[in-house]
């Protein structure tokens, strides 16, 4: 805990930032412009680590990525489903640096505490724990042009090698990147808390920073959404495209919520998708409607607002995503297709 307080402590102090349970922002005048490589803060993440002899088998049966894809050098996108094949949450896992039969799994801070709760329920069974690294590690990002040279410098790493591919990752002492996508330069630094003040340091002096919400422009960029406290359990895998971005491996065998995933990819088609949308301002959890339907047709998961104009990603039905869109305000949006990103 008293890492994590001193860096908090630090970005106020010597960077005039303002930190919420969900947001880190910066006064204007030292924030990047989206041309520039771009630091971020993103307390809205929590570290789960599950460790122990039978942490690969555990997990093996509870999540819908494939455990024998996750190593020192690779992460995966996965997801946590109840039996019904709702999401608890979506996360991104990788191995525990440092740490023999150890994974991390990166999550929203307001599901993660719902997720440990719940795996704990089942872990009693097998020789490993789960517990929470929330005032241990911390998650910063670093998007931009000089990314991965800025990295490989401040980490004294080879990153230009490392980090070259989708969710390739490395470690240090201390720390671990992970490649979230190397072609719109975006990257995850996972940092032990002891060392995030120096870090933090080291990176801003190459970079400006940049408030948290930019992060919310980056995963939509790239057509990424997240399970939020806000449809905790109300969403399959497949509405979220995580059967598209590799979040779903449907040869693995069982896990929790597999019968229902998998009747829908084998037997089905998912009649909601994720889509990009344009609009004049929303939330998260903003319904959809249109003239078509008398009820909801989508729900935003993910928005980022500049100025007068926003952007965002939502589930909405296929059969609708064409027609125009508003919300209970009558405020129009407009979808597109992420199939061809």
């Amino acid at each position: 805990m008293a890492g994590k307080q001193s860096f908090l402590q630090h970005l106020q102090s010597q960077y005039q930032a303002s930190v919420d349970d969900a947001h880190c922002a910066f006064p204007a005048e030292s924030v990047a412009s989206d041309s520039q490589t771009q630091l971020m803060y993103l307390n809205r993440y929590r570290l789960l680590n599950v460790q122990g002899p039978d942490s690969e088998r555990f997990l093996q049966g509870q999540l819908s990525c494939d455990l024998r894809e996750v190593g020192p050098k690779s992460a995966r996108w996965g997801t946590y489903n109840n039996p019904k094949g709702r999401m608890h949450a979506s996360f991104l896992i990788s191995a525990a640096p440092g740490e023999a039969n150890g994974y991390h799994l990166r999550m929203a801070d307001d599901v993660a505490e719902h997720c440990r709760e719940v795996l704990a329920k089942y872990i009693v069974f097998s020789k490993a724990e789960i517990e929470s690294l929330a005032d241990d590690w911390l998650v910063f990002a670093v998007v931009g042009p000089d990314a991965k040279s800025v990295l490989e410098d401040v980490l004294d790493a080879p990153i230009e090698d490392g980090l070259s591919e989708p969710l390739s990752s490395q470690h240090g002492s201390g720390w671990q990147c992970i490649a979230v996508s190397p072609e719109q330069d975006i990257y995850e630094l996972h940092v032990q808390a002891d060392q995030a003040s120096e870090i933090w340091d080291k990176l801003s002096a190459a970079m400006s920073v940049a408030d948290s919400d930019r992060w919310d422009k980056a995963l939509i960029d790239l057509g990424m959404a997240e399970v939020r406290a806000q449809n905790c359990e109300s969403l399959i895998p497949q509405m979220m495209n995580f059967d598209l971005n590799g979040g779903i491996n449907f040869k693995k065998g069982c896990y929790t919520g597999q019968e229902v995933i998998a009747r829908l990819h084998y037997r089905g088609e998912a009649k909601q998708r994720l889509f990009r949308i344009r609009g004049p301002q929303a939330e998260l959890g903003t319904e959809l409607f249109s003239e078509a339907r008398n009820s909801a047709v989508g729900e935003v998961v993910a928005w980022y607002q500049e100025g007068d104009k926003g952007l965002g990603l939502a589930v909405i039905r296929i059969d609708s995503a064409d027609q125009t869109l508003s919300d209970q305000q009558g405020r129009s949006f407009a979808a597109e297709s992420l199939q061809s990103d």
